[in-house]
Formats: C-alpha cells, sequence, structure tokens
C-alpha cells in the first residue's frame, strides 16, 4: 500500500509541475487533493472475513494412549494415539483429481456455501500409503518432541515425524448436538484419492499401534520435555478457527518410563 502511495502521489507531482509558473491555483488545488486521495488510501482498512462460506474447525485432542516401545534392542521410540474432530458449521471435504502427465492426484478442499453452492481450494496432494494400503492427504498432521525452558515454554525440537499423511473420515461420533452435525457418517473408510473428508459432528482416532504413530526417541536424554501435536499445520486446509490444531503435554521420560506430568 505504501508503494502504491508513493507512486500516486509522484504521478500527481509530475502531472502538474509543469503548470507550476502559468497557474500557481492550479497547483495548489492539485496538492489538496492529493492530499484529500492520500488519506483515503491510508484509511482503507482490511476486508471483512467472508461469511458465506460453511467452514470446518478442526480440532486435535491430546493423545489418552502414550508409551514407550522398543521395536529392536538398538530402538527406542514413543507411541501415541491421535483423535481429530470436527466442531465446524460445514464438513471437511477433500476432492482428488488425477494428473496423467505428472502421474500425481492433486487434492483439493471443496467448500460448501450457505447458498447451497460451493467452491474449490487446492490443498495439496493424495499420497498412497503402502502399510495402510490405500490413500492419504498429504502434510496434514505433525508430531515434535520440544525441550523445555522456563516452566512450560518450548525451547528446540529434540525429535519429530515432520510432516505426515492421513486418511481422513467419519470413524465415529464426537457430538451430534452441534448445529450442523451430521446425524449419520457419510464419509467412509474407503481412504480413496477420489474423496475424504469429516462431517461435523464427527471424529477419528489413529490408534497408538498404528503404522506412524511414533517417534524415535532412541538419542533423547532423560528429562521433561513437551510433546507437541498439530493438525492442519501449514493451514492449507481452510477453517472457521486455527487457535484449537495445536494441543501439547508435558512428558517425562526415566529410561523405559513415561509419565505425562
Amino acid at each position: 500500500m505504501k508503494h502504491s502511495l508513493v507512486i500516486f502521489l509522484t504521478a500527481a507531482i509530475l502531472g502538474t509541475i509543469f503548470y507550476i509558473r502559468a497557474n500557481p491555483q492550479l497547483v495548489r488545488n492539485a496538492a489538496q487533493e492529493i492530499v484529500e486521495k492520500a488519506k483515503e488510501v491510508v484509511s482503507e482498512t482490511p476486508p471483512s472475513p467472508r461469511t458465506d462460506l460453511l467452514l470446518p474447525d478442526m480440532k486435535i485432542i491430546p493423545p489418552k494412549d502414550i508409551y514407550i516401545a522398543h521395536p529392536s534392542s538398538k530402538i527406542k521410540t514413543l507411541r501415541f494415539n491421535t483423535i481429530f474432530v470436527n466442531q465446524g458449521q460445514g464438513p471437511l471435504e477433500i476432492i482428488g483429481h488425477h494428473d496423467l502427465e505428472q502421474n500425481k492426484t492433486f487434492a483439493s478442499q471443496y467448500i460448501k456455501k450457505i447458498d447451497g453452492s460451493g467452491e474449490y481450494r487446492d490443498i495439496g496432494s493424495f499420497v498412497y500409503h503402502p502399510d495402510h494400503s490405500h490413500w492419504h492427504v498429504d502434510n496434514y498432521v505433525q508430531y515434535q518432541i520440544w525441550s523445555i525452558k522456563n516452566k512450560n515454554e518450548k525451547n528446540g525440537i529434540v525429535a519429530t515425524t515432520g510432516k505426515m499423511s492421513f486418511c481422513i473420515w467419519d470413524e465415529h461420533t464426537y457430538d451430534l448436538n452441534l448445529p450442523e452435525a451430521a446425524k449419520s457418517r457419510f464419509y467412509t473408510s474407503a481412504c480413496s484419492r477420489n474423496t475424504q473428508g469429516m462431517s461435523v459432528g464427527w471424529g477419528d482416532t489413529y490408534l497408538a499401534r498404528v503404522e506412524g504413530q511414533v517417534i524415535d526417541i532412541t538419542n533423547v536424554p532423560d528429562g521433561q520435555y513437551i510433546l507437541w501435536f498439530e493438525i492442519n499445520p501449514e493451514r492449507r486446509i481452510l477453517e472457521s478457527n486455527y487457535d484449537n490444531n495445536a494441543d501439547w503435554l508435558k512428558i517425562e521420560i526415566k529410561g523405559n518410563k513415561l509419565t505425562v506430568l
């Protein structure tokens, strides 16, 4: 906006400079007009958020099942379940489009509108998960273990899963009293690259034993840490609220013992 103002002022000044000697009053009038235009530019406010979209509100819930496991004698891991739900005004719906030339399935969020229509938003791609034998939405969730400074402040990442893909579906009910809650399951566990999603009032739980629900902590020293988990970490999916996309637990690791503090 500042650059636009400079260009506007420069153009206006250059456009009037040729009249300075011939008509000083014209210059004064032009200068006053420039000032008034500048006031209009500075006083502009950002547009109001759109209210015509029925957006999802994805919430992640702290794991209830968390433990240390040893897949081999040399590897130490932290396993945990993941629970996320949709408590928004509209479903989370992801549509796939396969590009034959690139051999890639792109993913778009379909957003319903109040008037019954809808619009699409590119969010990434579908990826095939060989261990689960179905398709996932990429970059959907991430888990991190942070060291702690002071009391409960994150200091630095000591271990992470990176951004992970997920299959999204109506696995179980969460709150059917929500205004836009679906009374029955709509998105199934087919987990295809055509359509995935989560209805309002529904949720999905990935059990701790499922492939991917793990962080390697072999080289993590004993101590207290923050286990951080976040859904939609890159904010590719449009939601009505991002404040509940992340949550955390304070944990303590002592050898093979894990304590949630």
